[in-house]
């Protein structure tokens, strides 16, 4: 499918963008470059063929092509045909060792890398379709720092589209894990989540566990006690406000719970803490 790869070690380096309108109609050039190129047409229809594939990228549609691949064009773009485009660079080497980002591994600060959309439709008015326009809009402005930031801006932009692209895409025991993380401080309940995913608990739970290599519920206490340890190390939070906050209203069953998980209590991890 030609990929296009982004690394969490690497930033992508910007070699070219705009918005353009055709003034006649015309044929995509046939070459082959050292960049990558992402297409989002705001009107009309771009045709280009990416060595043996055929793509017509319509109004709200996106096309990345991969650098070093043939690519041209085998039908006429019309006059009056509007759409953005970046040329970016990527060093697709540093994905040697990397393991393809999974939203539940966010204790986990190693080497990853994500998948760049070949192709995206129903984009118009989207937030991706803002971002393009706002990252073009930035390569015209007059901000000093414009050399120095723009490769970042480059990076938060292709790390949304490659999000947004995710998103569908998760696995089901991933999207549960993306639902516990925002709900922790609320009550285990399997009755909520059959009613959020229109799933039975028995099937969900033998998903999860396969993927995930633990329950539900263990998971969901794993999130609550990383956000208390975070609480202790980084506030003067009294420990049963930290109790509250991470969804447990009776301190010692918090405390208990907390001491099976990390082998001490509360009070000795805020101390531990001041060692790092």
């Amino acid at each position: 499918m030609n990929e296009v790869i982004l690394t969490n070690t690497s930033l992508p380096v910007f070699a070219g963008g705009d918005l353009y309108a055709a003034s006649e109609p015309f044929f995509h050039a046939d070459r082959t470059v050292d960049f990558n190129i992402l297409i989002y047409v705001l009107e009309g229809t771009i045709y280009v063929t990416e060595e043996d594939t055929d793509y017509a990228v319509g109004e709200g549609e996106l096309l990345v092509l991969k650098s070093g691949v043939h690519h041209f064009g085998k039908y006429e773009i019309a006059k009056g045909t509007r759409w953005y485009y970046i040329h970016f660079y990527t060093d697709n080497g540093t994905v040697s060792g990397c393991k393809e980002y999974v939203v539940c591994d966010n204790n986990d600060y190693n080497r990853y890398f994500m998948r760049l959309p070949k192709y995206l439709s129903g984009l118009s008015g989207s937030n991706t379709e803002w971002l393009i326009s706002d990252f073009i809009s930035y390569t015209h402005s007059n901000d000093k720092t414009k050399e120095w930031n723009i490769n970042l801006k480059l990076s938060e932009l292709l790390s949304a589209i490659a999000f947004d692209r995710s998103k569908s895409s998760f696995t089901l025991p991933v999207r549960i894990c993306r639902y516990l993380d925002a709900n922790y401080k609320q009550k285990f309940s399997v009755q909520t989540l059959e009613k959020e995913f229109y799933l039975s608990y028995k099937y969900m739970a033998a998903c999860f566990k396969k993927e995930i290599g633990r329950s539900m519920q263990q998971y969901h206490t794993a999130v609550r006690m990383d956000e208390a340890a975070r609480l202790l190390k980084s506030t003067l939070m009294p420990i049963g406000e930290i109790a509250a906050e991470v969804g447990y209203e009776d301190i010692l069953y918090f405390s208990k719970y907390f001491h099976s998980f990390f082998g001490m209590s509360p009070t000795a991890y805020r101390k531990t803490a001041r060692e790092y």
